[in-house]
C-alpha cells in the first residue's frame, strides 16, 4: 500500500470516532465564555488529517484554532481538509511532546484526541500543554480504554503468524486500558483531573469486502511490514483469513453485511489546580472531581 493510499485509508478510517470530536466540544464548551468562541484560542495536537481541529472550528467559529501534527504529510492533508471546508485555521509541524513553537500562557484549551497513549514520553505531553494553557485553562484528552477492532486484528495477527504476538508497548493504543492508569500519570505529574467520563462509540463500515480488507491490513501494517518481502503476500491472505473467521466468531457483521465495531474511550479535563470556576464547569454528564472553594 502506498503512502497515499495509507493516509487515504487512514482518513476513511477516522469517520469512524467522529462521535469523539463532538464530546470533546461538549466538552470545550463548558470552558468558553461566548457560545461562538469568541476570545478563545484553542491547540489541537496530534491532529492528524484535521480532526477534531475543524469540528471544533466549526462549533465555535471565532475562536482561534491551531492544528497541529508530527507528520508534515498530515499537516498537508489538514490544510486541505480545512480549504475544503472553508474554515480558517493555523498549522503546524509539532510534536505534542514539543510545543516549543508556542509561547507560555497562550491558549485557552489544549486538546489531544486518541494521542496520548501512542507518546514515548506521556509527563512531557501533559508537561508541554500545560505550559502554553493560560492559568485558567485545560487540557482536554481522550484515550482508548477497549478498541475491539484493535484486538481483533491482533488476535488474527496471532494465529495467522504461528507465533505469541509482542505484549503491548507503553506507546500501544490500548497503554491505558487498566482502570486509574491515566489518572496515575496526572496525579504524578502534579495535574488536576477536573472531570472523567467513560464513553461508548460505534465504529461501521459499508459492506464493501475490498474497502475492509484495506482497513484491516492498515490496522496490521506495523507487523505486515515486518515480515520479509517474500513472505508478505502469503502471510497477509492468511491474516485476512484469520480476520474473517473472527469476524464470524464475534458477530461482527449486521443482517446487511455492514461491519459494526464498539470501542469505549475515556474523556477527561486536566487542569493546573483544583480550584475551578463554576461558571467553566458544563460538562454535561461528564463527573466532576473539583470544585470552587
Amino acid at each position: 500500500m502506498s503512502a497515499g493510499a495509507d493516509i487515504d485509508t487512514y482518513d476513511r478510517l477516522l469517520q469512524g470516532v467522529q462521535e469523539s470530536w463532538s464530546k470533546i466540544a461538549q466538552t470545550v464548551g463548558g470552558y468558553a465564555t461566548a457560545g461562538d468562541g469568541t476570545g478563545m484560542a484553542i491547540l489541537d495536537v496530534g491532529s492528524g488529517l484535521g480532526e477534531p481541529a475543524c469540528h471544533l472550528k466549526k462549533v465555535f467559529p471565532k475562536a482561534e484554532l491551531t492544528s497541529t501534527d508530527l507528520e508534515a504529510a498530515m499537516v498537508e492533508k489538514a490544510k486541505e481538509r480545512a480549504a475544503r471546508l472553508e474554515l480558517q485555521l493555523s498549522f503546524a509541524v509539532r510534536s505534542a511532546e514539543d510545543l516549543s513553537q508556542f509561547a507560555d500562557a497562550s491558549f485557552d484549551v489544549v486538546t489531544a484526541n486518541f494521542v496520548i497513549m501512542f507518546a514515548p514520553n506521556k509527563q512531557q505531553v501533559l508537561d508541554e500543554a500545560m505550559r502554553v494553557l493560560k492559568p485558567s485553562g485545560c487540557f482536554v484528552a481522550t484515550v482508548w480504554k477497549a478498541f475491539y477492532l484493535k484486538e481483533l486484528v491482533e488476535d488474527a495477527l496471532h494465529a495467522a503468524l504461528g507465533e505469541a504476538h509482542p505484549a503491548p508497548t507503553s506507546t500501544h493504543a490500548l497503554t491505558f486500558k487498566a482502570p486509574g492508569s491515566l489518572e496515575g500519570i496526572i496525579e504524578k505529574a502534579g495535574f488536576h483531573l477536573a472531570s472523567a467520563e467513560h464513553c461508548t462509540l460505534k465504529m461501521q463500515w459499508d459492506n464493501d469486502e475490498e474497502t475492509a480488507r484495506e482497513n484491516f491490513c492498515f490496522i496490521g501494517r506495523s507487523d505486515l511490514q515486518d515480515i520479509p518481502e517474500v513472505d508478505r503476500s502469503e502471510c497477509e491472505a492468511r491474516f485476512l483469513r484469520c480476520v474473517a473467521d473472527e469476524v464470524v466468531k464475534r458477530r461482527l457483521t449486521k443482517a446487511n453485511g455492514t461491519y459494526e465495531f464498539t470501542g469505549r474511550y475515556q474523556i477527561v479535563v486536566i487542569t493546573r489546580s483544583p480550584v475551578v470556576p463554576l461558571k467553566r464547569c458544563r460538562f454535561g454528564s461528564a463527573s466532576m472531581v473539583g470544585h470552587e472553594q
